[in-house]
Order: structure tokens, then C-alpha cells, then sequence
């Protein structure tokens, strides 16, 4: 019981001091390392992971622990972004978000209200999860593709971030660590408790939270001062310097993991990063066939290594 108490006065401490506006990162960093001393003193278990040596210090511990994480998790996820960030940059270098703006809104000019396009980009972000279901890979995924087309359709920064930061926060995937534990605490298949239990409830606060977005997203945005246009009384691009296939771009790292995913094909296991420099070789070979110009496409990748950077 006395673990269960300590658990939760530090979840209560971290939430009181991330809402009053303290760093969340060094605030986490001290919880974490409080619970792994707590463990250590009390003797509760080990604090390391299996395949990390001690220190020879057990009191230090912790702190090996903290060095493994940032080796591993931080410097995959930091690489992660960058790759990501680089390839939407050199989306806007050679026009393909211009593009997929040009080819989206004009299906989308009968809807009055661009906060529709929140709704069905939560349900399609949702949806993907049962290709990807890390929620950090998806969320990453996701900034780097999603966002910048939403951004380009008008909608507020905040409002794209809010419907990608909740797109994995309702789990109906059997791959989720959440419906893994259910099913073996009920001793039942996991396929069949996603069908059957889980799933149903789920696609319903999926359909909620959706909704929710439509009114608190207009709601924050009009409070912020950063209320778009309707689409129907913008102007739109009509003609660009780029072909309409372009659009197709910028999605191309999603649906490659999308297609390369255990719900196709098995034996098949490609990183995020690995798809988006797979992503980039094939844009630019798009891009040298249509230019005919090997120099400007190799001058174009300059535009992801400083995406990259920023």
C-alpha cells in the first residue's frame, strides 16, 4: 500500500508543479529519479533494466539509469524529429505542400467550417494507429506530414498540434500495451478482446473526443485571437508551379508505414527514420526526372539538412 500512496504523491506534486507553469522535462527528471531512490532505500526491487550495469554504487544507480535512457530514447526520437523536420522542409522547397493545399481545398470549399477538417484529421490520425502504434513514432509521424498540411489550410498551430498531441490517446489497436495486459488479466485473446470489448467503447470516445475538438478548438482559437478564414471564402491557388501528383508527396512517409506494417505484410520492420530517407531518395529522383537538372535537386537537399538543423 505505502508504494501505491508514494506513487501517487509524486504523480499529484509533478501535475501541481507543471500547472503552475515549472519546466516539465527537469520536473519529470526528478520524479523519476525520487521513485528509483525510493525503490533503492526500501529495497522494494532493482531500479536497472536488464542488460545495464550498476555503478558499483547503489545510491548512483539511478543515475546510470538516466544516462541509458538519453543514449537510447533521446538520441532516437532527437534523430527521429530532425528527419522529419528536414523532409518537411524540403516538401515546401520543391512545392508539394503547396500542392496538396491546391488539390485538398478545392473538394473542401463547400464546408463553411475549416474546424471540420479537425474532425476527420483526429479520426484519420486515430486510425492510423493500427499501423503504428507508438504513440510518440505516430505523433512525430505526424508533425512532420500532417501538420504543415493543416497549418496550409488555415488552420491555427495549436489546433493541428491538439488534434495530433490526442491522436493515439484513445487505444483500440491489439499491438497496444493496454489491450495486451487487459486480455491476460481476463485470459481471453487479445484479437477478440479488441473486437468485442475494448474496440466498441473506444471508436465511441473516438467519435466524442472528435467532436470535441470541432467546439473547444474554435472555442480556444477565437479566445487566442488566431480564428481562420472558411474555406469557402478564401482564396485558393489555383494554378502552381508544381503538378498535382506532388500532393501525394508529402504522405509518402506514412504510407509507407502504413504499407510496411504487420497488418499487410510480415517480416518487414522499417524505422521511422529508415522510411523517411527512403521518402527522400524517392522525391528527389521524382524531382531530377521532371527538372532534368542533377545539380538543382542536389542543391535542393540542402533544404533537409537545414531543416534538419532547425
Amino acid at each position: 500500500m505505502i508504494k501505491v500512496v508514494i506513487a501517487l504523491l509524486v504523480i499529484v506534486i509533478v501535475a501541481r508543479l507543471i500547472l503552475k507553469g515549472y519546466r516539465a522535462e527537469p520536473v519529470l527528471f526528478i520524479a523519476g529519479l525520487t521513485l528509483m531512490i525510493c525503490t533503492w532505500f526500501t529495497g522494494w526491487g532493482t531500479v536497472l533494466p536488464k542488460g545495464v550495469s550498476g555503478t558499483g554504487i547503489s545510491f548512483l544507480d539511478p543515475f546510470e539509469v538516466m544516462r541509458n535512457l538519453f543514449s537510447t530514447r533521446a538520441a532516437d526520437l532527437g534523430l527521429m524529429i530532425m528527419t522529419l523536420m528536414g523532409f518537411a522542409h524540403y516538401m515546401d522547397h520543391i512545392g508539394a505542400n503547396e500542392a496538396v493545399v491546391r488539390v485538398v481545398t478545392r473538394p473542401l470549399r463547400t464546408l463553411r467550417s475549416p474546424y471540420i477538417l479537425l474532425f476527420f484529421s483526429y479520426l484519420f490520425a486515430s486510425l492510423l494507429q493500427l499501423a503504428i502504434p507508438s504513440a510518440t513514432g505516430l505523433a512525430v509521424l505526424l508533425m512532420g506530414t500532417m501538420f504543415p498540411i493543416m497549418l496550409g489550410l488555415g488552420l491555427s498551430a495549436a489546433s493541428a498540434a491538439g488534434v495530433i498531441a490526442t491522436s493515439l490517446g484513445v487505444a483500440y489497436t491489439p499491438t497496444a500495451i493496454d489491450a495486451i495486459r487487459g486480455s491476460e488479466a481476463v485470459n481471453m485473446d487479445v484479437v477478440e478482446y479488441v473486437v468485442y470489448h475494448q474496440g466498441p467503447a473506444a471508436l465511441a470516445t473516438v467519435l466524442i473526443v472528435g467532436i470535441s475538438h470541432f467546439f473547444w478548438q474554435k472555442h480556444c482559437d477565437r479566445k487566442a485571437g488566431t480564428l481562420p478564414h472558411e474555406i469557402g471564402t478564401t482564396t485558393v491557388m489555383e494554378s502552381g508551379s508544381t503538378p498535382a501528383y506532388y500532393a501525394l508527396l508529402p504522405m509518402l512517409p506514412i504510407l509507407m508505414a502504413v504499407g510496411s506494417s504487420e497488418i499487410f505484410v510480415t517480416g518487414i520492420n522499417l524505422n521511422i527514420i529508415t522510411i523517411v530517407l527512403i521518402s527522400m531518395a524517392i522525391c528527389m529522383l521524382i524531382e531530377w526526372v521532371r527538372k532534368c537538372d542533377l545539380k538543382a535537386v542536389c542543391d535542393g537537399f540542402t533544404h533537409f539538412l537545414k531543416g534538419m538543423g532547425t
